[in-house]
């Protein structure tokens, strides 16, 4: 017997029928005795899938900013696009510029990008959505995606109307076949054909990234288009005051109940501080005040930084209405008023005389 060769390794085989049992000790030690494997397999990341005459085309819009990369959302954007493509489709990934040269064109290869399109001309959202519709044309790009932010929105409606086409948003599913967007809240799903403009929100849940290193060719859009928009005066634009401003968009509410009875005083006192006019559904309905100024339940539920309400009790109603204000300010003669407990500071007198005084000291800040 060798001196390489155990005991065990000359052991008679098991009779026909024999329940041979496991054992454990035995199995960890083979597994201690196995060899190491030093070097891993090559990966198909370390590969790079070259495609030159893609059976589709799909661009993307980059127009987030890393910090010292690839930004998040056109990292998701280039995953969409990419599934979107299939394995025989090419992405484009058009951008305005390279800021970092060597290490973005990596982390755009990674992300799934075969060619990408560096726009030119002005950076005017007309002058992009120009340029970026002759980058569709001339690679036959089937769809364009773009992310519903206020930046990339709005290019991305300039070319849905230069493509004269309404494009997809809100979208919550998208496939080639069909493109799946919610409305009214996400109460209502439309299904329809993924049309040519495609915007996708920031929370799109999209799959695993594909596992494959692009090509991510770099190629110059020449010959950019100049958009001139024709330009005209139309005189003087009077705004309207911020007493006017629509309660749901005010930062600032000032509002009256039925203790108010000096309303030149409150309109005065608004104006000089710049604040939304609003009330109580008691004012509204004597016609003190038009209905769109009513706050609460069964008018318009505000949301503003500071809220100051001038003889208003706090009917539940109303309170429901202010729930979502950062700062409430009450002046009320009853200390035992419902608003009292809601407030942030009460102010327990006559709103007429605390009005006056405020505009004293206001007017007097002023000069």
């Amino acid at each position: 017997m060798s001196g390489n060769q155990r005991e065990a390794d000359f052991a008679p085989l098991p009779a026909p029928g024999t329940i041979l049992r496991r054992n454990p000790r035995d199995e960890r030690s083979q597994r201690r005795r196995a060899p190491i494997q030093t070097h891993a397999p090559r990966r198909a990341l370390d590969e790079v899938l070259i495609i030159e005459d893609a059976e589709i085309w799909i661009a993307a819009f980059l127009a987030g900013e890393g910090e010292g990369g690839l930004a998040l959302a056109d990292r998701d954007l280039l995953t969409a696009a990419r599934s979107l493509a299939g394995p025989k489709g090419g992405v484009l990934a058009i951008v305005r510029d390279m800021p970092d040269g060597v290490s973005s064109a990596k982390e755009l290869a990674m992300a799934g990008a075969d060619r990408v399109i560096l726009l030119g001309g002005a950076d005017t959202p007309d002058c992009q959505a120009e340029n970026i519709g002759k980058v569709a044309e001339d690679f036959g790009a089937r769809h364009v995606l773009f992310t519903e932010d206020a930046v990339s929105g709005d290019v991305a409606r300039r070319l849905a109307m230069r493509f004269n086409e309404t494009p997809a948003s809100r979208v919550r599913h998208l496939t080639q076949q069909a493109v799946i967007c919610e409305f009214d809240g996400g109460t209502r799903e439309v299904h329809m054909s993924p049309p040519r403009v495609i915007l996708l929100p920031p929370d799109y849940p999209n799959a695993a990234a594909e596992a494959r290193l692009r090509e991510a060719r770099v190629v110059r859009h020449v010959d950019p288009v100049q958009v001139d928009l024709p330009g005209w005066s139309i005189g003087q634009v009077i705004t309207p005051p911020a007493s006017c401003m629509p309660l749901r968009e005010a930062d600032f509410v000032v509002s009256a109940g039925a203790g108010v009875s000096d309303w030149t005083r409150f309109r005065m006192l608004a104006s000089h501080l710049n604040a939304a006019i609003g009330g109580s559904r008691v004012v509204c309905d004597q016609g003190d005040l038009p209905r769109d100024r009513q706050v609460g339940a069964s008018g318009v539920q505000v949301d503003a930084r500071a809220y100051l309400a001038f003889g208003i009790s706090g009917a539940p109603q109303h309170l429901e209405g202010i729930q979502a204000c950062q700062h409430v300010i009450s002046v009320n003669t009853d200390p035992k008023a419902n608003i009292v407990s809601r407030a942030n500071l009460a102010v327990c007198a006559d709103a007429q005389a605390v009005m006056g005084a405020m505009i004293g000291k206001l007017e007097a800040a002023n000069g």
